[in-house]
């Protein structure tokens, strides 16, 4: 786990929590479950600090630290406008202000020293975040 300056990774602690994320995001992650539980999967949440129990992102990454996907509401394929606009009809509180993702995901990997390939961070797990 991890807390920067206004967002923070949190490892979920129960299965229920990956259910619960995917869910309230509209995404694929409680499809995660029994590889988490093997432990031939890694999912953490990316929260704002400010709404810690609120799911705002979510990542998976490998056991040898490559950061394998990264998806916000709707999984966030979408250019940074469209993800305003869904963001802004899904009524989830937690998009109400903007962060630079890509940033916060370079400056946890360089805090994990090497457990966490830098490398691994594309510029589109962040769009909403990166482009405003």
């Amino acid at each position: 786990e991890y807390t920067g300056k206004e967002l923070s990774i949190v490892a979920p602690r129960e299965s229920t929590e990956l259910a619960i994320e995917g869910g309230t995001l509209s995404h694929c992650v409680a499809g995660f479950i029994d590889p988490v539980i093997r432990g031939t999967e890694n999912v953490l949440f990316i929260r704002r600090n400010d709404m810690l129990n609120t799911p705002y992102y979510t990542m998976a990454i490998s056991n040898d630290g490559y950061i394998e996907q990264v998806h916000s509401y709707r999984n966030g394929h979408r250019s940074a406008a469209e993800q305003i606009e869904a963001y802004n009809k899904s009524g989830l509180p937690s998009y109400n202000k903007c962060f630079d993702i890509i940033g916060f995901l370079h400056e946890w990997a360089k805090k994990k020293k090497g457990l966490v390939k830098e490398s691994s961070i594309k510029e589109s797990y962040g769009a909403l975040g990166a482009n405003i």
